[in-house]
């Protein structure tokens, strides 16, 4: 019987070639398994942005309903709760500031000024400014000395002015309050730097008691704020740019008044910018710490105000005002600041200094506070409308007290001298 034959054993073939091989790994489960999961987890986050979009926050976390101070999209989700106010008699551990800010470091200019100026004709000095040393440079006319901003100054420009989602506004007093009497102690409060936001303006009109709109010109919602204010009763002041001692290195913006122009050139550039609000009945000085030191420039635009029948408003950018000598040449009267709200942009911070307005007030008769359009800001107002001294009357800033020359020197304003 002859012997069996072996049988061949039968080997599969190696794959060759580099698809059969990566086509062999992606058939085990492991990696089935893995691409599953990472297919689904990208779907899910796609969705999500698409659904739910991206939540724009301040650098306290709260969440914001627009950024900058244009009326752009307002961001998509649920908003966060708004943070819980505390009275100012109950305690609270301070914040810690998100940075250190070095005193001689204060923040430069406005955070809506353009980092680089436009170079209008009013923009171009008709004599050469006086320059200061930069620690002599007062608040928000303080620059970094090399034309750039701080990493804290270019924080407030991204979130200055952004409106933070807020606890729900109060309706305003559908019928206007009575004059106050003549011996009733009075406030004002004036929010500078107008003219970005329809929305903040709106806010601030739906207060319960009366807040004066100051109006920078040329911004891109000059016009609009100013019919908006007129259309709600509200006061409206020019914001008027002045040169500040920091010039040209800070600049105040379009619409400048630079110290050794031409009385017809003042005039013109008042005229100009007075259009863009055309239901103004006063103005104040934005910036400006050079220009009101100068008495001759000043009687010009006290002069032509008054031939409008519209008062000025020295918002006391530095301690040595030439105002009331002005007033004293040029005749009539003008009203002051006495105390800034938010040199430090903190909500309590901000409410002691409202305190402190109210205080004078009630001690002195009467007190006109500045602030700016800070979500800090609208929020101290907010609570100060529910806390404040019911015997104070609160009136807009024609409603204030005149100071007349004669009486200009009596009394300081409280609070460092600092620009706006």
């Amino acid at each position: 019987m002859p012997p069996a034959k072996k049988r061949k054993k039968t080997s599969k073939k190696k794959l060759t070639g580099w698809w059969p091989r990566f086509r062999a790994k992606l058939a085990q489960p492991a990696v089935l398994l893995f691409l599953a999961g990472l297919i689904l987890g990208v779907t899910l986050v796609i969705l999500g942005i698409l659904f739910i979009g991206p939540q724009h926050r301040t650098p306290d976390g709260r969440p914001i309903l627009e950024r900058s101070h244009s009326d752009g999209p307002v961001a998509r989700g649920k908003p966060a709760k708004p943070p819980r106010t505390v009275p100012p008699d109950q305690p609270r551990p301070e914040r810690q500031p998100a940075s250190p800010r070095p005193p001689e470091k204060a923040l430069a200019q406005r955070a809506d000024a353009p980092a680089t100026p436009a170079k209008p004709a009013e923009s171009k000095p008709e004599t050469a400014p006086e320059s200061a040393p930069e620690a002599d440079l007062d608040y928000e006319e303080h620059f970094t000395g090399k034309g750039e901003l701080s990493p804290e100054m270019e924080v407030v420009r991204e979130y200055r002015g952004a409106v933070v989602v807020p606890a729900e506004p109060r309706p305003s007093a559908e019928t206007p309050s009575p004059p106050p009497p003549p011996t009733a102690p009075r406030m004002a409060v004036v929010i500078d730097d107008l003219g970005d936001s329809v929305t903040f303006a709106k806010a601030l009109l739906d207060l319960t008691f009366p807040v004066t709109l100051a109006i920078l010109p040329h911004r891109p919602h000059s016009t609009d704020v100013d019919a908006l204010g007129a259309k709600r009763g509200a006061e409206i002041l020019l914001h008027q740019p002045m040169q500040p001692k920091g010039y040209p290195g800070v600049n105040p913006g379009r619409g400048a008044l630079l110290t050794g122009m031409a009385p017809e050139r003042v005039r013109d550039i008042l005229d100009e910018n007075l259009s863009q609000t055309p239901h103004a009945s006063g103005v104040n000085n934005h910036m400006g710490s050079r220009f009101t030191e100068d008495v001759p420039g000043m009687v010009v635009v006290l002069q032509h105000l008054k031939n409008k029948d519209l008062f000025f408003l020295d918002s006391l950018t530095t301690h040595k005002s030439g105002v009331p000598a002005a007033t004293t040449k040029a005749g009539g009267d003008y009203r002051r600041r006495y105390v800034f709200l938010d040199n430090t942009r903190d909500t309590r911070a901000i409410l002691r200094q409202l305190k402190t307005a109210e205080g004078l007030a009630i001690k002195t008769g009467q007190a006109l506070a500045i602030g700016h359009p800070y979500p800090e800001t609208l929020q101290a107002l907010r609570t100060f409308a529910e806390t404040r001294d019911k015997r104070l009357t609160m009136v807009k800033a024609s409603d204030m007290f005149p100071e007349r020359a004669a009486g200009a020197q009596a009394g300081n304003p409280t609070g460092p001298a600092r620009a706006n």
